[in-house]
């Protein structure tokens, strides 16, 4: 055990004195310091894929409960009102609805989670609308997968 300095002696100033001597309990450093936890981001983007002129994202959100897609450009742009895009048509057929995320405030296609809850055979079947959805915008040309 070291011997601590009398009144007449001065401690050590050289980094030469162990760690474990000068720390006491709780003493941690700064950098040691345990991180503190945050969420994903909400909505959290797990699918994505650049099709034609145009790019589209499958996002899972926790707080609106729901599968949404959204497209980098509106799939209506250029074309008549009474002649929307077949992809619109094939969400709405699929049960996706255009409103507002509660998680970011922004619009998007949405389909609600059955039973409040999320579950793996839901996640397969809004991938499948969301890769036939980009594939109906043009020819795949890029596509990325973020796991989660």
């Amino acid at each position: 055990m070291p011997r601590k300095p009398k009144e007449t002696e001065s401690a050590p100033s050289t980094s030469t004195a162990t760690a474990t001597e000068e720390r006491q309990p709780g003493d941690e450093p700064a950098e040691q310091q345990k991180k503190k936890w945050t969420p994903a981001d909400d909505p959290f983007g797990t699918h994505f894929i650049k099709a034609g002129e145009n790019s589209v994202r499958l996002l899972k959100s926790e707080k609106d409960r729901a599968w949404l897609i959204r497209f980098e450009k509106n799939p209506n742009e250029g074309r008549a009102k009474e002649d929307p895009h077949p992809v619109l048509a094939y969400l709405k057929s699929e049960g996706f609805r255009w409103a507002d995320s509660q998680a970011d405030g922004k619009k998007a296609w949405g389909k609600e989670w059955r039973d409040d809850r999320y579950q793996v055979a839901e996640h397969m079947d809004a991938e499948k609308v969301f890769k036939k959805a980009a594939e109906m915008l043009g020819p795949i040309q890029s596509q990325e997968r973020t796991p989660f």
